[in-house]
């Protein structure tokens, strides 16, 4: 009976043996693999934000990154041998190689990132400062990182605003959020979002600009010597990147309150299984209208259906992959400002004068990435751009050497047939339409890289003006 009981006590581990390796394995998909951990500090605490990125010979590029605890976990992996690099702005990255990935199997690793600054080919970075190595050479390079637009001072947390505080920027007044550069006008320079140009990325006639450091991810200005792709301007290129949405959680949340503008920002991955990638949604007001409108109407100051200067935005990203060797991205913007002051419709007095001045900013566009190696990589725009306005102005004029004392109602239209009452009205509307198509491939052959695109633009101008006079 002796060995019997040894038989039985074999295989009664072996099973358990089994039972346990069954709960580490892929349940979804016994074909594929997965690989999960933690991203700590040195002491130990968890960080939150970090990217990871998985490359294999032999299979396409996925990345991540990490929760509010520190995990991250990369799911439906094809079995084979992969690097796994973690990296973070103001932290020295760390790769770990050569991790064999099983089918139906899921690989654990946890990485440590220092707190140190480090280098790259074109910069250092020290935190969230951004410095040039110093065997670059391009004085013309600037970067800013999007968390330094939040705590440069003076600034009101604004990307233009910031650029102003480069070497060489300055702007045309203090109030304005254009970008004089080296001397040159403000319609010389550049701005690409997301590789969309956009014509006029302001609100409120300049005041403050269409981009929210909460959803920005980087942003580069070039001042000079810049490559030819970026077409005939003379002044300088400033290119801005929104980045992706969370992709470890389904649902996420911030706001931001600062002196220009209050706004939200919601982010997540896809909700189907199925289909990888992330969205982000931010919105955006003005408030001090708000506030002062109506202290402005008690007081009598402007009409109760007068307002302030406001603006009011939507933007949002959808990145759908990457499937395979492809990836889609969709971005858009929604976007209103304007004022009316004083609606002379309404006004009581003798004189009246109505001032309406409204304009929008949309942009739609389409992008598709395709590499199928780490050699090749093709990127193809489609891009929708609309700048409206539409401005109205008019009133009635009472002639200056006449007693207001005795002005009624009732002698309007003697003083009309006069000509001591002046009725003025203009209007002014235009629309401005953009649609692009390009594409952009990189070839890299050994220590070569060649770039090499083209593209196709159409644009549409409409101007109607209108003016009336007694």
């Amino acid at each position: 009976m002796y060995p019997n009981h040894i038989i039985k006590l074999f295989f009664f581990t072996l099973l358990l043996s089994q039972l346990v390796l069954a709960q580490n394995r892929n349940s979804d998909n016994p074909e594929t693999g997965t690989i999960t951990g933690t991203i700590t500090k040195p002491d130990g605490s968890a960080i939150e934000g970090a990217i990871l990125i998985l490359t294999s010979e032999n299979t396409r590029e996925a990345g991540t990154e990490t929760d509010a605890s520190g995990k991250f976990i990369l799911e439906n992996l094809q079995p084979g041998i992969y690097n796994l690099k973690a990296e973070l702005i103001g932290y020295k990255s760390a790769e770990r190689k050569n991790l064999t990935v099983f089918a139906g199997d899921t690989l654990k690793t946890d990485i440590i990132l220092d707190d140190e600054s480090y280098s790259t080919e074109e910069i250092d970075v020290v935190s969230d400062r951004f410095r040039q190595a110093q065997n670059d050479m391009r004085i013309s390079l600037q970067n800013l990182s999007p968390k330094t637009t939040r705590v440069i001072p003076g600034v009101g947390e604004d990307v233009l605003r910031s650029l102003q505080t480069l070497p060489g920027v300055s702007a045309p007044n203090d109030f304005s959020s254009q970008l004089i550069v080296r001397g040159s006008g403000p319609d010389q320079n550049l701005i690409i979002m997301d590789n969309i140009e956009i014509f006029n990325p302001y609100r409120l006639y300049g005041v403050f600009s269409m981009f929210n450091p909460e959803t920005l991810e980087d942003i580069n200005l070039i001042t000079g010597g810049f490559p030819s792709k970026y077409g005939d301007r003379l002044s300088a290129v400033l290119e801005v990147a929104n980045r992706e949405g969370s992709k470890t959680k389904y649902f996420t949340g911030q706001t931001n309150v600062n002196i220009a503008n209050a706004n939200l920002v919601f982010s997540g991955k896809i909700p189907f299984k199925n289909i990888p990638g992330s969205w982000i949604v931010s919105t955006r007001r003005s408030y001090y209208d708000l506030i002062l409108g109506p202290f402005a109407k008690k007081s009598g100051l402007i009409d109760e259906s007068a307002s302030f200067p406001s603006f009011e935005d939507v933007q949002g990203k959808i990145t759908l992959g990457p499937f395979k060797d492809h990836k889609l991205i969709l971005n858009g913007i929604y976007s209103r400002d304007g004022v009316n002051i004083i609606p002379g419709e309404s006004k009581e007095l003798e004189d009246s004068v109505s001032v309406r001045d409204q304009s929008s900013n949309d942009v739609l566009g389409l992008a598709w990435h395709y590499a199928p190696n780490t050699k090749f990589l093709t990127k193809t725009t489609f891009s929708w751009y609309r700048n409206k306005g539409d401005a109205q102005f008019g009133g009635e004029l009472l002639d200056p050497v006449l007693d207001r004392e005795t002005y009624t109602p009732e002698v309007r239209d003697s003083l009309r047939a006069l000509g001591l009452f002046l009725g003025i009205g203009f209007k002014s509307k235009y629309t401005f339409r953009k649609y692009a198509i390009q594409n952009s491939t990189i070839f890299i052959s050994g220590a070569h890289k060649t770039e090499i695109g083209a593209g196709i633009d159409i644009l549409r101008t409409d101007l109607e003006f209108t003016l009336d006079l007694d």
